[in-house]
């Protein structure tokens, strides 16, 4: 089982998807035990947009990867499309 975490619950399905990618059709829950956490942390700036994803595995050390993405102006949806892209 693996329990994932994002601070934007609008992409949680769009994620999960996802990671079924890399895991198959392992159960995802949202809280309880899990051998595999992943959490996903969207952190928005002025100018920069940080994602920060971490993945950890019963008994090993957790893994956290970093991405800076150039924060969009325009429309609000371009601006959503554009932060659900990052995500993934």
């Amino acid at each position: 089982m693996i329990r994932f975490e994002t601070n934007q619950p609008a992409f949680y399905n769009d994620l999960c998807d996802v990671v079924r990618l890399f895991f198959g059709m392992e159960k995802i829950t949202q809280d309880g035990e899990a051998d595999t956490v992943i959490t996903h942390c969207f952190t928005p700036g002025d100018d920069k947009w940080l994602e920060t994803c971490t993945i950890g595995v019963s008994g090993r050390e957790p893994a956290t990867r970093q991405a800076v993405y150039d924060a969009a102006t325009g429309g609000r949806l371009y601006v959503e499309r554009l932060m659900k892209r990052s995500a993934k």
